[in-house]
């Protein structure tokens, strides 16, 4: 596709360039430049609104920028900033996601401290955000900066914002409004410290959403209860946990407090577990730091907190952003992370650091072999120990590198706006399937574990579970959508003997078979159940982590 740049050159952008579509149109990257193309010219955004967004001065606020030019002259589109490596900000809301790259309240007040600031200076130009939503911001890797994207859908003097998603709508205001941006701040803001929705949680009669705002019925309320995955309200720092109870419970539509005060540590509710009559639970090991990781196999027991690292119940202090792997020529637990664009390997039996010289932008890992997204291909990464560590790369898929993302144990890759899994089931060998049914949707976490593949999708405010499992030829899939989950970290395993087993946003356990052509769940509704359990699995055993201690579960 080529196109001219208003006042500058000419541009080639190409499939290799994609980055994601929409029902506008399709965004493409080169370099540090966003490319917008609209797939109807005349539903692009009016020249008069990007000179009245060009007052935005913020760097971190991504404005239109250059006019963008068909063959004809046509204005199809513009030209913006590009910031690479980066999460949807939504993403940051699970508890799961915050322990296991160790996100600390600290780093939470801090952007939400830049988030406020970002809101102000907008204000601070007479315009206002209106879907000031979760979706419409980025966190980078370092979770020390946030910007502000789409901000096409802003209201500025002469041009009306006209779409705001339901969950951020203030439904006891008629206009928009400088107060109704900041009542939208609230529900991320609160969301990232808690990791629920304000005015989500039980309630006895009142249910909607749209119903519990008008009644002001927030987590605040006696008669609503939270789950257990979310952290108690007492860990909200007294100037912000005010004004939350003010815009809230109160009614009240005021600018937030300009910081936390004082900052203190998330308080978390410890619960002991000693089984019940349905299940039988032990515990097994009690360590330093929330756990994030367990790896049994055979003699092996690696086991990964937020603080140390245990291999066979020995002790070693290591850092974080790790990732555990074993390569299957050894019995060796290797720890991975990047470090400045390479893969860097820590051996826990010599303690010995290799930077290698494998690019790598991503990393993930699946029952003990590790994976990196090099450019637009994923490698294998085969280890040989000997006198030297040898490590190597083996490319096992080919992926557009902008429309490419690594989850737990599947590459998702939004090919020119039709969706594509890639999994690997065992070393060397990759299946790539489409999923039809998540064209549309903004893919926001996924995790592939032995056949099962879930998957969480945002459309329109509202988010999906899609929960697949395939044939054993690949070819064919079958498929099961909750609709409208309030997510909390896809949280599920599948143990040798093929049952999958999963603790759904309700706190509830689902069981079933792995199978594509096996029917059938078992949900089992029981106190003992909580979102704060992080399932695991030992070949036909069931594990679960609570916060630093290890158990195993099964039923009675």
């Amino acid at each position: 596709m080529k196109l001219t740049i208003k006042g500058g050159g000419d541009i080639n952008l190409t499939k290799s360039h994609f980055l994601a579509g929409g029902g506008q149109g399709n965004v493409y990257v080169i370099g540090n430049t966003a490319y917008k193309i609209y797939n109807d010219p005349t539903a692009m955004m009016p020249l008069g609104k990007i000179q009245e967004l060009s007052v935005i001065t913020d760097l971190n606020i991504i404005i239109p920028q250059n006019i963008l030019l068909d063959t004809k002259q046509i204005p199809v589109g513009y030209s913006m900033r590009f910031v690479k490596d980066t999460h949807i900000l939504c993403t940051l809301f699970t508890r799961a996601f915050k322990e296991r790259n160790s996100l600390t309240l600290n780093k939470i007040q801090d952007l939400i401290i830049k988030l406020r600031s970002l809101v102000e200076h907008i204000h601070s130009k007479d315009i206002l955000i209106v879907d000031l939503n979760e979706l419409n911001f980025l966190v980078d890797k370092s979770f020390s900066e946030i910007f502000a994207i789409d901000t096409d859908s802003y209201e500025s003097k002469s041009y009306p914002a006209t779409v705001i998603m339901d969950s951020v709508r203030d439904w006891r205001s008629k206009k928009f409004s400088k107060e109704t941006d900041w009542f939208s701040f609230g529900i991320i803001a609160f969301q990232m410290l808690v990791s629920i929705h304000p005015f989500k949680g039980s309630h006895s009669s009142v249910k909607g959403l749209k119903e519990r705002m008008l009644k002001n019925i927030s987590v605040f309320n006696k008669d609503v209860s939270m789950p257990r995955v979310c952290y108690p309200l007492d860990s909200i720092p007294e100037s912000y946990r005010s004004w939350f109870k003010a815009v809230f419970e109160g009614g009240k539509r005021i600018a937030p407090p300009a910081d936390f005060s004082a900052h203190i540590a998330h308080i978390s509710t410890i619960h002991h577990i000693t089984g019940n009559d349905v299940f039988n639970i032990e515990e097994l090991v009690d360590l330093e730091g929330n756990i994030i990781n367990v790896y049994m196999y055979g003699a092996i027991s690696a086991i990964l907190t937020d603080k140390k690292f245990y291999l066979n119940k020995r002790e070693i202090t290591v850092g974080t952003g790790l990732k555990l792997c074993i390569p299957s020529k050894s019995d060796t637990v290797f720890l991975a992370k990047m470090s400045n664009g390479l893969l860097k390997l820590f051996n826990s039996s010599t303690k010995e650091e290799t930077i290698t010289q494998i690019a790598a932008s991503e990393l993930m890992t699946y029952h003990g072999m590790l994976y990196v997204k090099n450019c637009d291909k994923v490698l294998e990464i085969d280890i040989i120990e000997g006198k030297k560590t040898l490590v190597s790369g083996r490319q096992v898929a080919n992926v557009l590198e902008h429309a490419s993302t690594l989850y737990d144990g599947v590459v998702v890759q939004n090919l020119l706006g039709t969706y594509y899994v890639s999994v690997f089931p065992t070393p060397k060998i990759h299946r790539q399937v489409r999923i039809k049914e998540l064209d549309s949707y903004k893919i926001i976490d996924a995790k592939f574990d032995r056949n099962v593949l879930m998957i969480i999708g945002a459309k329109n405010g509202i988010y999906d579970k899609f929960v697949c499992k395939f044939s054993s030829d690949w070819v064919s899939y079958v498929i099961r959508i909750v609709n409208d989950i309030t997510p909390a970290g896809l949280n599920f395993v599948t143990l040798d003997t093929g049952v999958c087993v999963h603790i759904t946003e309700e706190e509830k356990i689902n069981i079933f078979s792995s199978k594509s052509d096996v029917d059938g769940i078992t949900e089992i509704d029981n106190d003992i159940i909580g979102g704060d359990m992080r399932l695991f699995a030992s070949g036909a055993k069931l594990l679960f982590g609570r916060q630093n201690k290890l158990y195993s579960m099964k039923m009675k």
